[in-house]
């Protein structure tokens, strides 16, 4: 498991992506549920995770902040974390 201070590192790095797209999007947790079937049903994330995809995507909370994330950084290039992010936020979008 990451330690605090390696998911602290990744959060900062995603606020900085949060900061240059300012495009906040709330997602009420009533349909949280939807969001997570609909990321373990997605093409794009079988195709990155295979078939344990619920094993490589966690949260990650510093706080109050609470972030999706991939959760074996070593075995994911920065390519295949670009695609998941893309996917994610088109998953969030359809679902807010």
């Amino acid at each position: 498991m990451d330690s605090v201070e390696d998911l602290d590192e990744r959060s900062q790095k995603l606020g900085e992506l949060g900061k240059a797209n300012q495009n906040t999007i709330i997602v009420p947790l009533s349909v949280m549920s939807n969001v997570i079937s609909e990321i373990s049903s997605s093409e794009v994330m079988k195709s990155l995770f295979g078939e344990s995809i619920m094993d490589a995507i966690g949260i990650c909370s510093i706080g109050n902040d609470l972030r999706m994330i991939v959760t074996d950084k070593e075995n994911v290039s920065d390519g295949q974390r670009e695609e998941f992010e893309t996917e994610l936020n088109r998953i969030i979008k359809a679902n807010a």
